[in-house]
């Protein structure tokens, strides 16, 4: 199947690992850049989304929990009219050892990089260029959405002490951060010389 990119409708951001991998669950990290969606907003995605799911699949995705969505339950198991899209992307080890960090592009409402340090935290609204990454494992087909860049609409972030307001300090002549005018190194690149196995 040929290569499908598709841009999402903006969403919360739910548990993001975009500065960062998140290696919780796998030693060599993952990106995460899930978003919730009212279902109503998110009906023309999902609909275009199912195309290739069937294509490659044979059949539609199951209409309210598969690999690319899950539609959102309260703690009664009441639907709450909202679905969550899965958007995770993993590193891969390369040939020669090393680490083909897969980390997701990320810019602002204006299209302009992001410096490096910035984090988008669970809150935030973003927007996401997926590739409808379809994959086989033995037995075991399906269809998964990696991330490829984010573009962070609304920015909730912070660094888990707080700002320098929250402890009572107010702004004042001195030192500033500077601001970062290259947000993206060398090796920042898209690689493409890894076999691509399945990611889910």
């Amino acid at each position: 199947m040929a290569k499908i990119t598709l841009v999402s409708p903006q969403g919360i951001a739910v548990y993001p690992a975009l500065l960062r991998p998140d290696t919780k669950f796998d030693p060599l990290g993952s990106y995460k850049a899930d978003i919730r969606i009212p279902i109503q907003e998110a009906k023309d995605f999902m609909k275009a989304l199912s195309k290739p799911f069937k294509e490659y699949i044979g059949k539609a995705p199951h209409p309210k929990d598969n690999t690319m969505w899950k539609f959102d339950i309260d703690d009664d198991g009441n639907e709450t009219g909202f679905v969550t899209f899965k958007f995770r992307v993993k590193n891969k080890e390369k040939k020669d050892g090393s680490i083909w960090d897969r980390k997701p592009r990320l810019f602002d409402s204006a299209n302009t990089p992001l410096a490096p340090t910035v984090n988008p935290w669970g809150g935030s609204t973003l927007a996401v260029a997926v590739e409808v990454y379809c994959w086989k494992a033995g037995a075991k087909t399906g269809v998964s959405l990696q991330p490829l860049a984010v573009q962070v609409i609304d920015l909730i972030t912070g660094t888990g002490g707080g700002s320098g307001d929250s402890y009572g300090f107010g702004e004042t002549e001195g030192f500033t951060t500077p601001k970062n005018d290259t947000p993206f190194d060398d090796e920042d690149t898209v690689e493409t010389d890894v076999d691509d196995e399945e990611d889910y």
